[in-house]
């Protein structure tokens, strides 16, 4: 099996306060306050204690250099004078503070257990994060230090580790792993020569389609063809333009809208925007006052906004728009009370039928920050294309990158769904299949899975995710609703 491996080193020397024990003791070697200097990489090994000799022109030095920082797996000997339960003291009640553990009666430095944590289920292929908790008491925050940590897999189907910052990491499930197969993943700690490690374990959930919400919820009979979510609600749409918001017990409210509608989605404070190419508008529910009224209608030009079919809601509160003759518009909410304003910027090769913005993934040691956000869509010709959109600011909006193709899909016809989790999972619903990309941040994106939905279910228009754990969509053509279970906490 193939083992991955990182170690992140956040320091090397231990606190040193009044009644703590570092390598030196309180108020010899070091500066007034009991801390040390530790720019430029100054200030010692994980033993503590600085290599700079002592203004009182002593020898202490020598207590501060001994056993602790020649071999920090021995404990050192307490000095006197030291409180109870810190580093380099005699334990308290077999207990010691702050990170440090009791060993041979003497508060050694050493890591707490980790509490590794992640869901308890999920199915192959996607991708998981691991949590690896190491819960460092908020009195060392600032302090430096000194800690490794590796992650392992110690059991189960290989599957492909990536490490983020600290003590996180994103394991890709294999996509061929079988049903119900348990994977196992370890990280160790070490500090002060004590190691502590802990391990979690999860196992793979069969990829299982099922209908949501049967006759008695009136849905079949509704005519569904699109569904959406937004107000904290689910939407459903029929061809002929009636919306109607699905409750506890079925279908809520309804109206109608007067011509058929493509996309649903939730948007700002508490509204919903529905897309009627027909009509060249965006229409918006408010659930604040339970109000219908045109969103949007034209171009900051006075022409008019088109055939919209597909939206996706950006940063900052930007919508992003796709019409059917081939553009992406760009709608752009400022924070203050001017005017938004809208502004067509695209000309496409292809009408984009379905939408989404994700973060393109960067490597583990980047700043999360550097992530930048990428709009994907989904089009007629049945591929996924991008375009990078960044935080440069051009005409009250983002600057945008060239769009180009992200990745191909299998088989014929539109992407009628598309969406990108925050496991950084791209799913893609396409004919009667769905297709899981991978989109690790060293390699080209690829479908590794296709996952056929079950007979008399097809179709996967408004794709989308209520929660983290799960996928929904409606069949267009029997207007039943369907959920594949992702993951399980």
């Amino acid at each position: 099996m193939k083992i991955e491996s990182v170690r992140v080193v956040l320091g090397a020397a231990l606190m040193a306060s009044a009644g703590c024990y570092a390598g030196v003791p309180t108020g010899q070697g070091g500066d007034t306050d009991g801390s040390f200097d530790t720019e430029d990489g100054e200030g010692g090994g994980p033993g503590g204690g600085s290599d700079d000799e002592s203004d009182d022109g002593g020898e202490s030095g020598e207590s501060g250099n001994a056993d602790s920082g020649d071999n920090p797996a021995e404990p050192p000997d307490p000095p006197d004078g030291c409180l109870a339960g810190s580093i380099g003291c005699e334990c308290l009640d077999n207990e010691c503070m702050g990170l440090s553990t009791c060993i041979d009666d003497v508060c050694t430095p050493a890591p707490p257990v980790p509490d590794v944590e992640g869901p308890s289920a999920a199915i192959a292929g996607v991708a998981i994060a691991l949590d690896g908790a190491l819960n460092v008491p908020n009195e060392l925050d600032g302090q430096n230090v000194f800690e490794s940590l590796l992650w392992e897999q110690v059991s189960g189907p290989e599957a492909d580790l990536e490490y983020e910052a600290n003590s996180e990491a994103v394991a890709w499930i294999p996509p061929g792993a079988n049903d119900n197969a348990e994977l196992t993943f370890r990280l160790t700690a070490e500090l002060g020569g004590v190691v502590e490690s802990g391990e979690y374990t999860l196992s793979v959930l069969p990829a299982q389609a099922n209908e949501i919400f049967t006759k008695s919820m009136g849905v079949p009979e509704f005519g569904a063809v699109l569904m959406g979510r937004g107000a904290d609600s689910v939407w459903l749409s029929t061809d002929l333009g009636v919306v109607a918001r699905l409750g506890d017990e079925g279908i809520d409210t309804q109206e109608d809208l007067t011509s058929r509608v493509t996309q649903i989605r939730g948007y700002g404070n508490n509204r919903v925007l529905f897309t009627q190419p027909d009509l060249g508008r965006v229409m918006e529910f408010n659930a604040n006052n339970n109000m219908y009224s045109e969103f949007l209608t034209e171009l900051t030009s006075g022409d008019p906004l088109g055939p919209v079919i597909s939206m996706a809601p950006g940063p900052g509160g930007d919508l992003y728009f796709g019409t059917e003759d081939m553009r992406i518009v760009l709608y752009d909410d400022p924070d203050d009370a001017e005017p938004a304003v809208t502004i067509d910027r695209f000309t496409l090769a292809q009408v984009p039928t379905a939408m989404t913005i994700g973060q393109h993934p960067v490597a583990p040691d980047d700043d999360e920050d550097d992530e930048g956000l990428v709009l994907y869509y989904g089009t007629d010709t049945g591929d996924v294309w991008q375009v990078a959109l960044t935080e440069a600011e051009v005409l009250d909006g983002p600057e945008v990158g060239t769009p180009m193709e992200y990745v191909s899909i299998p088989g014929t016809g539109p992407v009628t769904g598309i969406l990108v989790d925050s496991f950084r999972n791209m799913w893609v619903g396409k004919g009667d299949t769905l297709y899981l990309v991978r989109r690790r941040f060293d390699t080209e994106p690829s479908v590794v899975r296709e996952i056929s939905v079950p007979a008399g279910l097809g179709g996967f228009a408004g794709l989308h995710a209520p929660d983290q754990d799960r996928l929904d969509w409606v069949d267009p053509s029997t207007g039943n609703v369907a959920r594949l279970q992702t993951y399980e906490e």
